[in-house]
Order: structure tokens, then C-alpha cells, then sequence
């Protein structure tokens, strides 16, 4: 027996919000795999395309200055007859050699004073909390670059700027978190059962907010 739309107005309704639903639902997987796509396409052409093809990205050749995009040159050359593809991975090697050890440096110390903040608790949370406030309160641009003329120039400079001013956010979830978990049925059973402080943050705490700090990494 069929439903007829006309007796039940919900029904056509219901179909809508339904077929509307499974259309975001399919766009938002193709963006996941056209974005993993050029992600996996990005790392693969950093890695690979340097021992593989064995081009010096520096080498000058007037006579091909300024070409357009071709075969032998998919981006053109500059105005030093220099192949922009090949100048464009070894420029993007950098780029995620800073941003990829930049974000596991700031995901460890902002894990590190979040956890300890949280799990010692009392004055120890209150003082390492003003520290993040106080850091806060400086403009990461100004830190930064203040962070960079101590050293010389160079990518590592860079790296610990970034790593040591994109750590607040993360201690502040991961403090959060954790004060979640103090509050834990299984927490209170490995105080009660003995466990040490030390013990419990890094058996039961740790743990639980690792997911949390990946994802502000």
C-alpha cells in the first residue's frame, strides 16, 4: 500500500530534509578526498621529486627566461631561466618541514604545562595559568619576531618562534581536559587504590587527553 503525499504533508516534507541530508553528507566526503588528495599529492611531490629528479633549482639559464608553462616546464621559468616547479617543492619542503615541527613543538610544551597545571592543581595551576595569561597578552607577531633576532637567520629560528608562541591554546584545552578526568569515577578508584600523583597523570591523565592535543596540533 502506498502513502499518498497529498493525505500526509510530513511525508514530502520528511523526503526533503532526507535527500538534502544525503547530498551535504556526499559533498563533504568528496571534499575530504579531493582535500586528502592534494594533501597526499603535496608530501609525495616533496619527497620524492628532490632525490628523483636531479636538477639544480638554482641553475641560470637566460636563453629559457621567462617561458611559459609547457611540457618541460609545467610552470614556466623566472626571469633567470630557473624552472618555478622545481623552486616551488624545494620551497614547499620548507614550508612543511617549519609548520610540521613548529606544531608538534607547541602541541608538547602546551600538553606538558596543561597536564601539570591540571593534574597539581591549587597554587600551581593558578601560577602556570597566569604565566599563560601573561604570554597571551604579548601579540605573537612581537614575540616572534623578537624570538628570531637571537638568532641567526636561518629555518630554525622560525620554528622555535612559532613553536614557543602556538602553545597557549593547547594548554588551556588540555587543562580542561584534565579537570574532566580528575572528576572520573576510575580516577578516584587509583587514588583510593594508592596510585601515586605521578602515576595517575601518566597512566590514567595523559592518555585521555592525547586525542585533544592532536587535534590542536
Amino acid at each position: 500500500m502506498r502513502c499518498d503525499p497529498m493525505a500526509d504533508p510530513t511525508a514530502v516534507t520528511k523526503t526533503v530534509w532526507r535527500t538534502h541530508g544525503t547530498a551535504r553528507r556526499s559533498t563533504h566526503t568528496l571534499r575530504l578526498r579531493v582535500s586528502a588528495a592534494l594533501v597526499a599529492v603535496t608530501v609525495l611531490a616533496v619527497l620524492l621529486v628532490p632525490p628523483l629528479v636531479r636538477l639544480d633549482q638554482q641553475a641560470v639559464d637566460l636563453a629559457a627566461k621567462l617561458l611559459p608553462p609547457s611540457w618541460s616546464h609545467p610552470f614556466g621559468t623566472d626571469d633567470l631561466g630557473r624552472d618555478l616547479l622545481l623552486r616551488c617543492v624545494y620551497g614547499l619542503r620548507v614550508s612543511l618541514l617549519v609548520g610540521v615541527v613548529a606544531a608538534f613543538t607547541a602541541t608538547v610544551i602546551g600538553t606538558a604545562v596543561g597536564a601539570t597545571a591540571g593534574a597539581l592543581g591549587g597554587w600551581v595551576d593558578r601560577a602556570v595559568m597566569r604565566l599563560v595569561d601573561t604570554f597571551s597578552s604579548v601579540p605573537h607577531l612581537l614575540l616572534g619576531i623578537f624570538v628570531v633576532a637571537m638568532f641567526r637567520p636561518g629555518v630554525w629560528p622560525v620554528v622555535i618562534s612559532v613553536g614557543v608562541t602556538h602553545w597557549l591554546s593547547t594548554a588551556r584545552i588540555v587543562r580542561a581536559e584534565v579537570l574532566s578526568l580528575r572528576s572520573r569515577p576510575y580516577i578516584d578508584a587509583a587514588v583510593s587504590g594508592g596510585a601515586s600523583r605521578w602515576r595517575v597523570a601518566v597512566r590514567h591523565l595523559l592518555p585521555g587527553v592525547l586525542p585533544q592535543a592532536g587535534l590542536a596540533a
